[in-house]
Protein backbone atom coordinates (compact mmCIF):
# COMPACT_ATOMS: atom_id res chain seq x y z
CA UNK A 1 0.00 0.00 0.00
CA UNK A 2 3.02 2.31 1.07
CA UNK A 3 4.83 1.73 -2.45
CA UNK A 4 0.90 2.67 -4.41
CA UNK A 5 0.59 5.92 -2.20
CA UNK A 6 4.49 6.50 -3.20
CA UNK A 7 4.13 6.15 -6.60
CA UNK A 8 1.05 8.10 -7.10
CA UNK A 9 3.24 10.99 -5.04
CA UNK A 10 5.66 10.99 -7.67
CA UNK A 11 3.35 10.95 -10.71
CA UNK A 12 1.74 14.02 -8.86
CA UNK A 13 4.92 16.21 -8.34
CA UNK A 14 5.89 15.00 -11.89
CA UNK A 15 2.37 16.33 -13.37
CA UNK A 16 2.49 19.92 -11.83
CA UNK A 17 6.31 19.94 -13.43
CA UNK A 18 5.64 18.47 -16.86
CA UNK A 19 3.72 15.26 -17.78
CA UNK A 20 4.98 12.56 -18.84
CA UNK A 21 3.60 10.74 -22.22
CA UNK A 22 4.12 7.42 -20.95
CA UNK A 23 3.04 7.99 -16.90
CA UNK A 24 0.17 5.85 -15.84
CA UNK A 25 -1.61 9.71 -15.14
CA UNK A 26 -1.26 10.55 -18.69
CA UNK A 27 -2.81 7.58 -19.82
CA UNK A 28 -5.45 7.65 -16.91
CA UNK A 29 -6.81 11.34 -18.51
CA UNK A 30 -6.72 10.46 -22.04
CA UNK A 31 -9.79 7.84 -20.67
CA UNK A 32 -11.47 9.92 -18.92
CA UNK A 33 -11.51 12.57 -22.16
CA UNK A 34 -12.68 9.31 -23.92
CA UNK A 35 -15.67 9.09 -21.55
CA UNK A 36 -16.71 12.46 -21.68
CA UNK A 37 -17.36 12.04 -25.82
CA UNK A 38 -20.81 9.84 -24.60
CA UNK A 39 -21.56 12.41 -22.05
CA UNK A 40 -22.68 15.94 -21.90
CA UNK A 41 -20.48 17.82 -19.79
CA UNK A 42 -20.39 15.87 -16.90
CA UNK A 43 -19.27 12.55 -16.75
CA UNK A 44 -20.98 10.02 -14.11
CA UNK A 45 -18.95 8.62 -11.79
CA UNK A 46 -20.25 4.88 -12.30
CA UNK A 47 -18.73 5.69 -16.18
CA UNK A 48 -15.36 6.40 -14.50
CA UNK A 49 -15.61 3.92 -11.91
CA UNK A 50 -16.12 1.18 -14.89
CA UNK A 51 -13.49 2.67 -17.54
CA UNK A 52 -10.50 3.32 -15.08
CA UNK A 53 -11.29 0.20 -12.84
CA UNK A 54 -11.69 -2.04 -15.80
CA UNK A 55 -8.54 -0.53 -17.76
CA UNK A 56 -6.16 -0.27 -14.60
CA UNK A 57 -7.59 -3.52 -12.59
CA UNK A 58 -8.13 -0.78 -9.52
CA UNK A 59 -10.46 -0.85 -6.51
CA UNK A 60 -12.50 2.29 -6.06
CA UNK A 61 -10.44 3.37 -3.61
CA UNK A 62 -7.32 3.91 -5.51
CA UNK A 63 -9.22 5.65 -8.05
CA UNK A 64 -11.04 7.92 -5.61
CA UNK A 65 -7.65 9.06 -4.67
CA UNK A 66 -6.16 9.79 -8.43
CA UNK A 67 -9.49 11.74 -9.08
CA UNK A 68 -8.59 13.95 -5.46
CA UNK A 69 -4.90 14.63 -6.92
CA UNK A 70 -6.06 15.37 -10.38
CA UNK A 71 -8.73 17.83 -8.48
CA UNK A 72 -6.06 19.50 -6.67
CA UNK A 73 -4.20 20.08 -9.37
CA UNK A 74 -7.21 21.62 -10.94
CA UNK A 75 -7.33 19.05 -13.90
CA UNK A 76 -10.42 18.12 -12.88
CA UNK A 77 -13.97 19.30 -11.03
CA UNK A 78 -15.39 16.80 -8.86
CA UNK A 79 -19.18 17.67 -8.21
CA UNK A 80 -20.33 15.69 -5.40
CA UNK A 81 -23.43 12.80 -6.11
CA UNK A 82 -22.69 13.56 -9.73
CA UNK A 83 -19.47 12.95 -11.62
CA UNK A 84 -16.30 14.95 -12.97
CA UNK A 85 -16.11 17.89 -15.33
CA UNK A 86 -12.31 17.67 -16.77
CA UNK A 87 -10.61 21.44 -17.50
CA UNK A 88 -8.02 19.98 -19.58
CA UNK A 89 -8.21 19.05 -23.59
CA UNK A 90 -5.71 17.11 -25.66
CA UNK A 91 -5.14 19.42 -29.32
CA UNK A 92 -2.83 17.09 -31.66
CA UNK A 93 -1.81 14.53 -28.87
CA UNK A 94 -0.86 17.59 -26.16
CA UNK A 95 -2.56 18.08 -23.15
CA UNK A 96 -4.33 21.69 -22.91
CA UNK A 97 -5.10 23.12 -19.84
Amino acid sequence: MYAKEMQMKKETIELKFRLNTESPTFYLMKRLKECEKFSQETIKFNQVFSKICSIFSMPKKDVWRLLYSLHDLSLITIIPHHGVVLNYDFINGELRV
